[in-house]
Parts: C-alpha cells; sequence; structure tokens
C-alpha cells in the first residue's frame, strides 16, 4: 500500500493544548544519542505536554468543534484533516478494517485526535508544525525509536462508563445518573479502598470508621454493602469486607436502583451500584512502582507491570501486586495488606478472551467498629476524640480472598456479539474477640458484648447474552437479550455475648475499659447460614433516531430470587422463600444543542429482603422481597473539557434499622427519598480543574406501624450533602499542583422517632503533587492530609449505628513509571 496524506486549509495551523487533556508522544529510543536530535526524544511526558501548552499560548489558539461519527477510520480521518487543518501522513494499510470513535465536542486537535483513535493500536508523530504522521503505537527493540501510544494527561472522570447489559456506552447515552472515576483520581489522591475514591462523591457517605476492616457505605440515603460491589458488571466476585483499588482502572457510581441494566445486588440494596473495571495491558507497556507511606507508620509497595504480546499485541498480561504493614491513625490499630492479581487477555479479530485472577489478604489488629445505642431517651454525647480506639487490645480481624473470572466475546457478524462470562470467589474471615459496644447514657458511658466467629462466603456467577446492532427504516436498534446467575453460599460458626467473667462496663467514650482477653468458648464447625440463589432473564431495545440526538431504551427483566436461612444448632431451614417478577424499565435520552443530553427514566425492580446484622438478637433473619422503584429526570453537559449535570430522583425502599430497647433489627414502613443531585467536573481554566457536587435530599418514613412514625426523617439520611475537590496547577512552581476538598454532612436523625440526632459536621482535606524526572525516570510525589484540622465528629447514623469519622491522617506515595 502506498502512503497516504491527508492535506487541508483550516483556521488551526499549529498544535494547541489544553491542560485538561494534553497529548503527548512520548519517544522511548533504543538507538543512544542519536535519538538525542528527535524532538520527540524525551524521558518525561511532562515534557512535552509543557512544551505543546507554551506553543499554544504563543499562537493564542483555542479548541476547535468536532462532530465526527463512529465509522471507517481512513474516513474519520480524512474529517478531522479537514476540520483541524492539519496534513496527516499515514500508509493506508495501517487503518484498513479499523473503525474510529465517535468524536463530538471542542478539543485541542491533539486531544481530538486521541480520542478518535482510541484502542486502534495507532499512535502519531509530530513530524512539523503541521504535519502529523501515524505510525503502529510499538516497535521491536531495534527498530528505532519505541513510541508509545498517544498518552493523554487523563481527566478526573471518564466519557464512557458500563450500562450493564449493553457494556461500554458514552455517560451522556446513559439515562441514569452515573460518574466514572478515572485511574488519574485513584492515583492523585492516593486511595486505597473505594471509600476513598467515593470522598469525591456528593451522594455517597461511609457508615464504618476508615480503620475498620469493612466498607459500607450509602448512596442517596440508601445502605450499600461492599459484598454488592460489581467487577465489570458481575455480581458476586467482589472481596465481601473491602477492595484494594490496586487491580482496577476505573470505579464507576451508578446511582438508583437499575435492575435492567446490572441485575439484583446480592442483598438488594437500592441506593446504587459501584462498578470496578480492571486494569488491562495497553499499548503502551507499564512498569510502575509506588512507595507509600500512611500515618501513623504504615508503609508498602505497589509494583505494576503490563505487556502486549504476539503478532499485532493480540495478547496482553497486567500483573498488579502490594504489600502494606504498620500501625494507623487510630490508637493501637494496625493493618497488613497483601495482593496479587493477574489480568490476562487476547484481542482477535472476531474473538476477545479475558482472564482475571485475584488474591487478596488483609489482617487487622485492634480494629475500629460502629457503635449502637441502647436506648431513645437520651440525647447522643459528642464524639470521642477520634484517634480513640475503644476495641480491645487483644481482637483482630482476619480476611482472604480467592477470585477467578473468565470472559469470552465472539463477533457472530460484524454488529452481532454473543458473550459469556464466569465467576467465583471463596472468602474467609475470622473476628477474634471483637467488641461490639452500646452507648448507654448522655454521659457517654457504654458497655458491650462480643463476637467470635468464622465466616466463609462461597459465590459462583454466569452471564451471558448476545447484543447487535440493525437498523428499520430510519431507526437504529442497538438489541440485547441477557441471562444472569448467581449462587452464594454462607457458612458460619459464630459466639456472641459475654465469656465467663468477663465485662466491658465501666468505660466511656473517651476512656474505654481495658480487659484481659477472656476464654472465649471453642467455636464449633461452620454450619451453613445462608443459601441464595438469583436468576434473571432480561431483554432490551435502544432506538434512536436523528444521529442519536433521540434515544428511548425501553426493556423487561424477569426475575426469580430464592434465598434460604438455617438454624445454626439444628442445620434446619429457618426461613425461606422463592419470588419472581417482571420488572420494567424505560429511558428517554434528548440530545436539543451539542454538548447538552436531557433524559429521563423508570425503572423497577424485585428486591431481596434485608438481613439482621450479626451483633443484633435475631441474627442472619431474613425479611420477605419487595418491590423497588425510581423515577428520575436529569440534564448533563458538557463543553471544552467541563461537565455538570443535574438529576431530580425520587425512590422508595422499605426501612430496616436495630431497635435500641430490644436489639432486634426490624423492618418497618418505607424509606421514600427524592432528591436534587448536582454534579460538576472537569476543566474550570487550563490550570484548574473541579470535582463534586451537591445532593439535597429528604428522606422521609410512610407507611409505619399504626402510622407512628409517618412524616418522620428516615434514619441517617442527611438533607444535605456536599463534596469539592479542586485541583491547580501552580504558575510559578512548575510540576506541582495543589489540591483540597470540602465534605460537608448536615444532621442526621438516630431513631425512628426522631428524638436522638448527630449534628451536622465538615471536614477539610488538602494535598499537593509533584511530578518531576529522576535520572530520566517519570516520579510523581503526592501528599495528601485528610482532616487537616484534626476534627472530631459522629460521620453517619445510618441504619441506626454511629461510625465516627477519621482523625488527621497524612498519605505520601513516590510513584515511578520505568
Amino acid at each position: 500500500m502506498g502512503e497516504h496524506r491527508s492535506t487541508a486549509e483550516g483556521t488551526c495551523g499549529r498544535w494547541g493544548s489544553g491542560a485538561s487533556a494534553v497529548v503527548a508522544v512520548m519517544a522511548l529510543t533504543l538507538a543512544g544519542p542519536a535519538a538525542a536530535q528527535d524532538p520527540l526524544s524525551v524521558q518525561s511526558p511532562l515534557a512535552v505536554q509543557d512544551r505543546l501548552v507554551a506553543q499554544a499560548s504563543a499562537a493564542g489558539q483555542e479548541p476547535v468543534a468536532f462532530d465526527i461519527a463512529e465509522q471507517d477510520l481512513n474516513a474519520a480521518l480524512l474529517l478531522f484533516a479537514d476540520r483541524s487543518g492539519l496534513q496527516l501522513v499515514y500508509d493506508i494499510g495501517l487503518v484498513e478494517g479499523l473503525r474510529s470513535a465517535s468524536l463530538n465536542g471542542s478539543f485541542m486537535p491533539q486531544e481530538a485526535l486521541t480520542r478518535l483513535l482510541a484502542g486502534t493500536g495507532i499512535a502519531f508523530r509530530i513530524s512539523d508544525a503541521d504535519t502529523v504522521t501515524l505510525e503502529r503505537s510499538f516497535a521491536e527493540a531495534g527498530d528505532g525509536p519505541l513510541l508509545l501510544a498517544p498518552i493523554s494527561v487523563p481527566g478526573l472522570v471518564a466519557e464512557k462508563g458500563r450500562a450493564g447489559l449493553f457494556g461500554d456506552r458514552r455517560i451522556e447515552d446513559i439515562p441514569f445518573s452515573i460518574t466514572a472515576y478515572t485511574e488519574e483520581v485513584i492515583q492523585r489522591q492516593q486511595a486505597q479502598t473505594i471509600r476513598d475514591v467515593l470522598d469525591n462523591d456528593p451522594s455517597v457517605r461511609f457508615n464504618q470508621p476508615r480503620s475498620s476492616y469493612i466498607d459500607q457505605f450509602t448512596i442517596r440515603g440508601f445502605p450499600v454493602f461492599n459484598s454488592e460491589v460489581a467487577t465489570e458488571g458481575l455480581f458476586g466476585v467482589s472481596p465481601q469486607s473491602s477492595t484494594l483499588l490496586e487491580p482496577y482502572s476505573r470505579v464507576e457510581v451508578f446511582r438508583g436502583p437499575n435492575a435492567l441494566l446490572n441485575g439484583v445486588p446480592p442483598f438488594g440494596n437500592i441506593g446504587g451500584v459501584v462498578n470496578l473495571v480492571p486494569k488491562r495491558a495497553t499499548e503502551a507497556a507499564v512498569s510502575d512502582l509506588n512507595l507509600r507511606f500512611e500515618s501513623d507508620g504504615n508503609v508498602g509497595g505497589h509494583l505494576d507491570v503490563g505487556r502486549r504480546f504476539g503478532e499485532g499485541g493480540d495478547f496482553g498480561a497486567r500483573l498488579n501486586g502490594i504489600f502494606r504493614s504498620g500501625d494507623l491513625a487510630v490508637d493501637n490499630a494496625s493493618s497488613e495488606s497483601a495482593l496479587a492479581s493477574l489480568a490476562l487477555d487476547y484481542n482477535g479479530d472476531r474473538l476477545r478472551i479475558t482472564t482475571d485472577l485475584l488474591y487478596q489478604d488483609r489482617n487487622f489488629d485492634v480494629p475500629q467498629s460502629t457503635f449502637q445505642v441502647a436506648g431513645n431517651d437520651f440525647s447522643i454525647p459528642d464524639a470521642p476524640d477520634a484517634r480513640t480506639n475503644s476495641a480491645q487490645l487483644f481482637s483482630s480481624i482476619d480476611t482472604e480472598t480467592l477470585r477467578a473470572i473468565v470472559g469470552v466475546e465472539y463477533d457472530v457478524f460484524d454488529n452481532w456479539t454473543l458473550q459469556a462470562r464466569y465467576g467465583r470467589l471463596r472468602e474467609t474471615e475470622r473476628n477474634a474477640g471483637v467488641s461490639i459496644l452500646s452507648i448507654q447514657n448522655a454521659d457517654g458511658d457504654v458497655d458491650g458484648n462480643f463476637i467470635d466467629r468464622t465466616v466463609t462466603y462461597r459465590n459462583q456467577v454466569f452471564e451471558g447474552g448476545v447484543t447487535g446492532l440493525f437498523s428499520t427504516g430510519p431507526v437504529k436498534h442497538e438489541f440485547a437479550v441477557q441471562a444472569s446467575l448467581l449462587d452464594r453460599e454462607l457458612d458460619i460458626a459464630q459466639f456472641f455475648g459475654l465469656p465467663p467473667g468477663a465485662s466491658l462496663a465501666g468505660g466511656t467514650l473517651n476512656n474505654p475499659v481495658r480487659i484481659a482477653e477472656p476464654d472465649f468458648p471453642t467455636l464449633p464447625a461452620e454450619q451453613r447460614l445462608i443459601e441464595s440463589t438469583f436468576a434473571s432473564v432480561a431483554v432490551s431495545d435502544t432506538l434512536s433516531v436523528f444521529d442519536g440526538r433521540v434515544q428511548l431504551t425501553a426493556g423487561l427483566r424477569l426475575q426469580d430470587l430464592e434465598q434460604t436461612v438455617f438454624n445454626l444448632t439444628t442445620g434446619d431451614p429457618l426461613s425461606s422463600y422463592d419470588e419472581s417478577e417482571l420488572s420494567p424499565s424505560v429511558g428517554l435520552v434528548l440530545k436539543p444543542i451539542e454538548g447538552l443530553s436531557l433524559y429521563g427514566s423508570y425503572t423497577e425492580g424485585l428486591t431481596p429482603g434485608p438481613v439482621a446484622p450479626g451483633t443484633t438478637s435475631n441474627s442472619g433473619e431474613v425479611f420477605a422481597p419487595f418491590v423497588s422503584e425510581q423515577i428520575e429526570i436529569g440534564a448533563k453537559w458538557s463543553e471544552g473539557g467541563f461537565g455538570a449535570s443535574l438529576a431530580l430522583f425520587r425512590i422508595t425502599q422499605p426501612q430496616g434499622f436495630v431497635e435500641p430497647a430490644s436489639n432486634l433489627f426490624v423492618v418497618d414502613g418505607e424509606v421514600r427519598n427524592r432528591g436534587l443531585e448536582a454534579l460538576v467536573y472537569g476543566d474550570v481554566t487550563d490550570d484548574a480543574r473541579l470535582l463534586g457536587g451537591v445532593l439535597l435530599q429528604d428522606g422521609e418514613q410512610v407507611s409505619t406501624a399504626g402510622g407512628v412514625d409517618d412524616d418522620n426523617d428516615a434514619i441517617g439520611i442527611p438533607n444535605v450533602q456536599l463534596n469539592l475537590y479542586g485541583e491547580y496547577d501552580l504558575p510559578f512552581l512548575s510540576g506541582i499542583t495543589a489540591n483540597g476538598r470540602v465534605v460537608y454532612t448536615s444532621k442526621q436523625f438516630v431513631d425512628s422517632g426522631n428524638r436522638q440526632s448527630i449534628p451536622s459536621w465538615v471536614r477539610f482535606d488538602v494535598g499537593a503533587s509533584y511530578d518531576f524526572a529522576v535520572n530520566g525516570v517519570p516520579t510523581t510525589l503526592n501528599l495528601d492530609i485528610l482532616n487537616v484540622a484534626d476534627k472530631d465528629y459522629w460521620q453517619s447514623s445510618a441504619r441506626g449505628f454511629l461510625s465516627t469519622g477519621a482523625p488527621r491522617t497524612f498519605l505520601l506515595t513516590t510513584s515511578f513509571r520505568f
């Protein structure tokens, strides 16, 4: 094939650059000094970025508007050249059989070309001010400079998210509220678990302390457990207690119930879904080393290595490994974490195969826990000193997780794809001598019991389906059929109470009692507690007209939920149900002008009833399933690297909480939550970025027993939640970015009668990052201080449990990219 040269006259004669997503082509040379004459032969992408920014500033250039649909890559490149005024040089054979990504909006040309080439395996070389040469993004050693894939400085959120059975889809085309936090956020904010990323989200609040072994949170006021976090859309295969984030490139928050797209979470909580997207090998080789310190002495490292192999780079492997150990910021608490993950993939012409293997081991000594309240006839005392840890010095919790996921996709025809995935998880948990404390009065006196137990989770999940694109006249269809099956088994051996001679009375919130380790009863062999099977079949079609400016999604999901709880003493079934429901969903997206997306949706689903927690008197009791529903309308807007969204929603769900006087977990009435959610993200200026927003909500109780608590505020749902994170590239200190975050939560009620509450709170975090090179190795230094004012506060009262905020915590990470 001959060389193809695309030429166009235009207003953009030179390359410009926007700070939000600056494209840098980095050449790694194997040819020694000769490559030093090549203007692209730099050791750090930041050097190229700075130079392009300077050129754009000198030229006084502005972003260019593009409207290029997904199509044959060669045709898309011709349109790009005509609009940008750049001359593209490439071999026709390089782009044969490839399709472009869609490109809509205003971008600097190099950012636009990066988006257009995404996923094609093609990189570009800046030949001169007006000429760009396209090449494959890898070369064999000895062939001269090795061009990596175009490197973009990522945004704070991704443009796409996984829309359940439809796979990846642009956020603007999804008729629900969704945010996809990028790997850039994970790295820049030194995120260790999901909670560290979701500290950016105004719709999320955590109801477990940061030094706890478990992540539990609320989305739009409703509780969600870590066991309900999805991995690439699959439920049941994420760690049941907490998830280390090093193996993942994206954290997606899908707000509100969405049974059609994602199916039913294991515990049926409807506030939303968190989905994790695993890292995979990219065209650019990855060799990263991160060294981390967290106060008061928890240190460790993270290694991330990725490569593609074979002719054309068809095979990929991504390995992540971590080890961290040491003291935490709260008194007496320490943790040790180890992880190894391997992501393998094959990308053929029609066949794609993925395999994900994970081993995670987390051990906590003296882990922090939540507090219960002994009655509702007194005021909740002030939160204790944030460093105070009421756990006994002999307590510990160990968790070990093994997981495997295999996925296959095959393009039967050009626009029809079959897919199937299978996942399996086994997790063991050992709680040794963990105290469960209860606040007795307004003075902060505490008493309590111990829980000593072993738990084994065994989950397996299968998902299969077909997706296809076709047209009927002017209407384009995106059709999908999906079947899924999730089996869960939970075995447990447990002691709850006080061993002979032991007592936890006599202490206070700020001065906990310390006792010698008592003689706990020997635990029996584990017995089956819960068996559950969630099966469903979904059919959906998205109809679009006017080049996708009007999109209607409609579908049905037939769900069948079976669950049995067993008596731990006799092994006999204690309670069970088998319920089915046909759940409809519908969503409409309108795009009246470029950059603006208006949407409305209605969804409902059959949801498993709640299960009484292990610390309650009716531990393990399963409540009846129910039908949840959500109505939502909203708007999404993006322009020039900045975006915003607005959503109005209404969700209903039965209310479950711990009744203080009896320590029984009860379900009484419903929670009806209506809210307004406003989000912002992206570049305010070339040097400043924002991420966050505000949630205004009105959670109230309805249909309570005898109407006693009707119209009262729901437990643990504040009226106002605000999170706002900002970054600013200091103009007078090259490579340094300052950041800060404010988190505000208004008053929350603790009991259904609204007699007890915890006050509003506000937290400030600050930090900075510094990008530089050490002997030619790109290096980043990140420093963050959480709760810089060292404020003591109750952070949540969700489900009737009180949890404390974290004390001032220092995080320091040094990252090297070899």
